[in-house]
């Protein structure tokens, strides 16, 4: 219980967890059924070599079990078809229910059959009850609804068919505590299916954050603080991949603010900072294009690279370089070339 208690699941966690047992339970009844094919097999063809075809309770039992392994295994394959993620894990869960209700209650019929003999046991029954304690995980309110009716059914049941009051007393005390230990065991089972779905979505949730925070760092990295534009490394990166992928020609910028330094000394380092990214910002509108980009290489300088450009195409790219600079009517009273600031650049293909 206090395994349970230490990992509380949200509603839509629970669901996750739901579909998931359901299905881990579908594939586990898969093998029971399979099991009880081979098992009631061999008990009809041990009981009719013994005994000749003669069909009595047992006989009858053993068919029923038969045919409900035989109708689960075609239950299963057909539900697996369901797209309706929804709707298949309640049809299967339903069917579920009513495939161990109906073990359980055979492993008490099979058990107050076996009450006509002297003493009796009870093996059929506990059987059953550990074998779906094991395969079907569930709930604590499903596990109560599960064992309700075949349990009620037993314990009535050797309250009737055994005579023997210390040998009823006896199998009670024994299904007892089987279902006391079992139940213990159910619990257990379920707890660490929750324990292992909470760590699997923390785990989840963590390494989304440490993407999220690699992804952060790397665009810290590889952008500039001031102008939010690339800096060098940035178009290093860049540079590096785009040729890995597609190596081809490309136009290469070199940009320098004129006079910047008579600019700051002028208006103060805050208005250059500003005039800077100004410029980055423009800079980089005009090279927004996949295999066009534009980087803070250092101080006022900038570099551009503009790739499968061609001659025509790498001067345009200049002539709106200029544009969007000249188009920006930053004051620069202090250059000894504008009013305005201005930029040098050249470029080679």
């Amino acid at each position: 219980m206090l395994m349970l208690q230490q990992y509380k699941l949200n509603d839509l966690q629970l669901h996750i967890l739901h579909r998931r047992l359901t299905a881990d339970n579908i594939e586990r009844a898969k093998i029971d059924a399979y099991f009880v094919i081979v098992l009631e097999s061999f008990m009809l063809i041990h009981s009719f070599l013994n005994y000749g075809l003669s069909f009595n309770l047992y006989i009858m039992l053993y068919i029923s079990l038969l045919a409900l392994a035989v109708v689960s295994l075609i239950v299963f394959a057909l539900t697996k078809k369901i797209y309706n993620h929804p709707t298949r894990t309640a049809i299967q869960h339903r069917y579920l229910m009513f495939y161990y209700i109906f073990m359980l209650t055979w492993g008490a019929f099979v058990t107050l059959a076996d009450q006509a003999s002297s003493y009796g046991h009870v093996t059929a029954y506990l059987t059953n009850f550990l074998v779906t304690t094991v395969l079907f995980i569930v709930p604590k309110r499903t596990y109560i609804l599960l064992h309700i009716l075949p349990t009620t059914l037993l314990v009535v049941g050797l309250l009737i068919y055994q005579k023997d009051y210390a040998i009823m007393t006896g199998h009670c005390i024994n299904v007892t505590i089987f279902f006391i230990f079992a139940t213990l065991g159910a619990r257990f089972l379920y707890g660490a299916q929750m324990k292992n779905l909470a760590q699997e979505l923390l785990l989840k949730e963590t390494n989304q954050e440490m993407e999220t925070l690699n992804k952060h760092l790397a665009s810290l990295v590889h952008h500039d603080e001031l102008t939010r534009i690339p800096n060098r490394r940035g178009l290093y990166n860049f540079v590096t991949q785009f040729t890995a992928e597609q190596a081809k020609t490309a136009a290469v910028y070199v940009l320098d603010l004129d006079a910047f330094k008579r600019y700051n000394d002028f208006y103060g380092h805050l208005a250059g900072d500003q005039a800077l990214k100004s410029v980055a910002q423009a800079i980089h509108r005009i090279t927004s294009a996949p295999h066009q980009f534009a980087a803070r290489f250092g101080g006022e300088e900038f570099v551009v690279v503009a790739f499968h450009a061609t001659e025509t195409e790498a001067a345009i790219i200049a002539e709106n370089i200029f544009k969007a600079i000249e188009q920006l009517h930053i004051p620069h009273e202090a250059s000894p070339y504008h009013n305005e600031l201005s930029v040098s650049l050249g470029y080679t293909i």
